[in-house]
């Protein structure tokens, strides 16, 4: 029970660290598009 407790806290944060990376790459990803377009 514990074990499977802590499996699906550690397949929670693994997916939670996921999406903040998704999430700031492409936000970068935006910027530098955005600085590309200026020039």
């Amino acid at each position: 029970m514990v074990k499977g407790l802590g499996c699906s806290t550690l397949y929670l944060i693994i997916s939670l660290t996921a999406l903040v990376l998704l999430v700031i790459a492409g936000v970068s990803l935006s910027l530098i598009l955005a600085s590309l377009q200026g020039k």
